[in-house]
């Protein structure tokens, strides 16, 4: 057992100086103390802990994770969630200084302490007053690792200061704030108090899927599968990036870097903190998921391009959430038949990346030979592209493109617009069986031969031609012929022939 004690050990000192908090609040004395003295508290603890507790504690095929699990069930604190007042939050400096509290703010943290000693926690976390927001590089770090100590902890107290009732749940503000998103997800064990802190369930952990839960509810009002409430796991795996920026797209942060900034622990990312920025924050947010993953949905936006790159989203308003009852309540149990799952895995590009030519991808190219505006609507277009049914787009009118749009015309295969489809199929192919996401390009005159995508209102998804679908099958022959057929038509199909056997293109888009 010496080597199952020495693992223990181990564990317990990584729990202690990689997991918890710089600095936590101790209830006894209700000063801050450091992780070397949150070690020397709970030390005598770990060592008095039986070779037969070790054994059961460990797990087969994970022994070092299923350990952690026991330690955290010894090494606990609280963490407190919640609505910031506008004034009265106790600071850093005001415990510091042994400087009495009073206001709503302090009232908050107190009880907030005592429904942490009912859970048997001796010690406790707020993001109000236990990080000294003075010392940059303590803020860097306490932003980059709040994920991990919401996960950590051992209960996350929520105070829902607009709820009285459970009817009326909804409407508090704490669901439309971006930092509470991952204050939701993180936490193993969590707990809502109303207004008056009273508990709003009788359940002892709130984060449960029972069909009539809490969890339930929330997921209902947010949109969220209630098995990501749940077991949510922080990463981008599956196919659930475009889903996940979703999550933010009505949420709301005091500083614009915050909507970009609370977003990296949820997607496992790392991200310098420089407050000041700006948007440039949530540009730089993409391009580490960029750097980090292959998937094409973090392209499947719609609304204001980044002022730094077209094919980026310029916010997580940007990618809309699922308005469907069965993709909301499918979330992780649902994984598709195998055909789909494989579709979707092969689908698009694999190796896009961000270069000082702007963004490398390859897409399935149909051009578009007509734009045909909608005269009720100056902003609206119908785009035909070869091979493709017409499709109706409706283009941003602070986009600069718009104009070029109105004077558009058929043109040679390198100039004008193209349709540029990102989820296509293994060798560039698109089948009549299913939509496709695109993004509409259009030629900067570049001698280098960049794009822009056109900002539109919507996610532009594309379908074959049915006319197509015998081609696709190698059955279809000289069908461009057919005296039916304008000049224009004929040409487009001529050009559709030649992009479908040509493959996917690679482009750049600035």
């Amino acid at each position: 057992m010496d080597k199952q004690r020495a693992l223990l050990n181990e564990v317990f000192d990584d729990f202690i100086f990689n997991n918890i908090p710089i600095r936590l609040l101790r209830l006894a004395t209700m000063q801050f103390v450091d992780r070397s003295t949150v070690r020397q508290h709970f030390k005598p603890i770990i060592d008095q802990v039986s070779d037969e507790e070790i054994k059961r504690a460990r797990s087969s095929w994970q022994p070092a994770e299923s350990l952690k699990d026991f330690v955290r069930s010894i090494v606990r604190y609280a963490i407190l969630s919640h609505r910031w007042f506008d004034v009265g939050e106790p600071t850093f400096q005001q415990f510091s200084n042994d400087i009495g509290g009073s206001g709503n703010g302090y009232q908050k943290l107190m009880m907030f302490c005592d429904k942490a000693r009912e859970y048997g926690c001796e010690f406790v976390w707020s993001d109000t007053c236990c990080i000294d927001k003075m010392g940059s590089a303590e803020l860097d770090e306490s932003i980059r690792s709040m994920f991990r100590w919401y996960r950590e902890s051992y209960v996350c107290i929520v105070y829902l200061r607009n709820t009285s009732t459970l009817e009326a749940l909804g409407d508090d503000e704490w669901f439309t704030r971006g930092w509470t998103l991952q204050e939701l997800l993180a936490p193993k064990q969590i707990k809502f108090y109303k207004r008056d802190w009273t508990p709003l369930t009788k359940d002892p952990n709130d984060k449960r899927d029972y069909p009539d839960g809490l969890m339930m509810t929330i997921s209902k009002i947010l949109r969220i599968p209630v098995l990501d409430l749940c077991y949510f796991e922080p990463g981008m795996w599956g196919f659930s990036l475009r889903q996940r920026l979703s999550w933010m797209s009505h949420r709301k942060t005091t500083r614009i870097e915050d909507m970009a900034y609370s977003m990296v622990g949820i997607l496992d990312v790392s991200l310098t903190i420089a407050y000041g920025e700006g948007r440039r924050a949530f540009s730089r947010l993409l391009q580490a998921i960029i750097a980090s993953n292959d998937s094409w949905e973090v392209f499947s936006w719609a609304g204001e391009a980044s002022p730094y790159n077209s094919a980026l989203a310029a916010g997580p308003e940007c990618y809309p959430g699922s308005s469907s009852d069965e993709d909301v309540t499918r979330g992780l149990a649902w994984v598709g038949d195998l055909k789909t799952m494989q579709r979707q895995y092969q689908a698009g590009d694999k190796l896009f990346t961000l270069t000082n030519h702007g963004l490398r991808i390859k897409v399935a190219w149909r051009k578009v030979w007509k734009a045909v505006p909608d005269p009720k609507a100056a902003s609206r277009f119908t785009l035909s592209a070869s091979s493709l049914q017409d499709v109706t787009v409706e283009v941003l009118s602070s986009d600069s493109n718009l104009d070029a749009m109105y004077h558009y015309d058929w043109a040679p295969p390198n100039a004008g617009l193209a349709i540029g489809i990102l989820d296509y199929d293994i060798g560039g192919k698109i089948d009549d069986d299913r939509a496709y996401t695109a993004f509409l390009l259009h030629h900067t005159n570049d001698p280098t031969d960049v794009y822009l995508k056109v900002a539109t209102q919507d996610i532009i998804t594309v379908s074959l031609n049915h006319q197509w679908a015998p081609y696709t099958a190698g059955q279809l022959t000289d069908m461009w012929k057919r005296e039916s057929l304008t000049e224009e038509e004929s040409g487009a199909y001529v050009s559709g022939i030649e992009e479908l056997e040509s493959g996917p293109k690679e482009v750049y888009i600035h």
